[in-house]
């Protein structure tokens, strides 16, 4: 999915039905053909020859014009991205960070989940100013965000807009009195 869009193929958007505007994604016709294409539409059951999906949040039985969502919480977004922190060696081999294996018990690596979201890198000296965009000492090494690494920065401050969203109180401001002011 992310393949397509980053081609310029795949968008997010509303489309009138029945009257009311609904969330659907749209695959160009253009990449109808395309391997990804294909594979995305048959991955989530979808009818290849459509070229627009509805989005649907409410967990609806499986149709082929629709893509069924499953929203995570504020905290079940926190722990998916938390999955984008590089852990030090010695947290990992003293049982302090949880260690996800596959099958075969080997350690699964996760950037095949997060991708390039959020990259959270960690080192025991201190990054250079030149290098980290913020940077945190912890239990003896350096976590920070690579000043280059705009999906992380962004991924970074949506979660922190968010947060402020649902976590503040939104205070309503009151009637706004508007004077003239003229010379008599």
């Amino acid at each position: 999915m992310r393949e397509l869009q980053k081609k310029g193929v795949l968008r997010l958007g509303y489309q009138e039905h029945e009257g009311i505007k609904i969330p659907v994604v749209t695959i160009a016709r253009k990449a109808r053909d395309w391997e990804q294409a294909r594979e995305f539409k048959k991955l989530l059951g979808l009818d290849s020859q459509k070229d627009v999906y509805i989005l649907d949040s409410k967990g609806n039985l499986p149709r082929d014009d629709t893509i069924g969502l499953e929203l995570r919480s504020l905290l079940g977004t926190f722990y998916f991205v938390s999955h984008g922190v590089e852990v030090p060696a010695r947290d990992s081999e003293k049982g302090h960070a949880m260690m996800t294996k596959d099958e075969n018990g080997k350690l699964f690596d996760w950037s095949l989940v997060v991708g390039d979201l959020i990259n959270i890198r960690s080192q025991t000296a201190e990054p250079d100013t030149d290098t980290a965009r913020v940077a945190i000492k912890y239990r003896g090494s350096w976590f920070f965000i690579g000043d280059s690494d705009s999906n992380t920065k962004y991924t970074f401050l949506l979660l922190e807009q968010l947060a402020a969203l649902l976590g503040g109180k939104v205070e309503k401001a009151g009637p706004l009195l508007t004077l003239s002011v003229s010379a008599p």
